[in-house]
This record gives structure tokens, C-alpha cells and sequence, in this order.
């Protein structure tokens, strides 16, 4: 029997009720990119350098911020799966070779 954590039990349970695509990604990042985009363009149209400079430094943390959180779920995802994965192989179960 496979046992998982409670990280990694709350990785698989939002994988599969979470909506995928496009629409529902992007949804979820506008809180945080909508500001950001409005204070580069207010930056481009007054020209202000510094606020453009913000507003890359925003984004530029947002892109860190996710690529820290992909990472953390990606290893938790990962050791789901290898524990899956030994629990199938310990049963016998004829897979098709990937």
C-alpha cells in the first residue's frame, strides 16, 4: 500500500481537481501581474525610468518566486510518483514500456 504524505497527498489532490489551460493559469497570475504592467506602462508613457525599473524588478521577482514554487511541488509531485511507482512494481503489474 502506498502511503504519502500530507505534502504530497495535497499535491496529487489539487493535480486532479485543479482546471488546466490557459485561461485558468493566466487568471491566476493577473493579481500579480496587472499591477506590475500598469506601472510599466506608466513608466513608458511619463517616462519614467525608475518606475520601469520597478516593475522589471516586480516581474523579475514573480518569475523567481514561481520557478522557487514549481520546484518545491515538482519535488513533491516526483516522490508521489516514485513511491506509485514501486508499489506497481512490487505488485507485478504489466505496464507498457515508456
Amino acid at each position: 500500500m502506498v502511503i504519502l504524505s500530507t505534502e504530497e497527498k495535497a499535491i496529487v489532490a489539487r493535480l486532479l481537481t485543479e482546471k488546466g489551460g490557459f485561461r485558468p493559469a493566466i487568471t491566476s497570475f493577473l493579481p500579480y501581474l496587472l499591477p506590475v504592467l500598469v506601472l510599466a506602462l506608466y513608466g513608458i508613457v511619463q517616462q519614467e525610468y525608475f518606475a520601469c525599473a520597478l516593475a522589471f524588478f516586480a516581474l523579475f521577482t514573480i518569475v523567481v518566486w514561481y520557478i522557487h514554487h514549481t520546484e518545491t511541488y515538482s519535488g513533491q509531485l516526483r516522490s508521489a510518483l516514485q513511491k506509485y511507482e514501486s508499489e506497481v512494481q512490487a505488485l507485478g503489474v504489466d505496464r507498457e514500456p515508456t
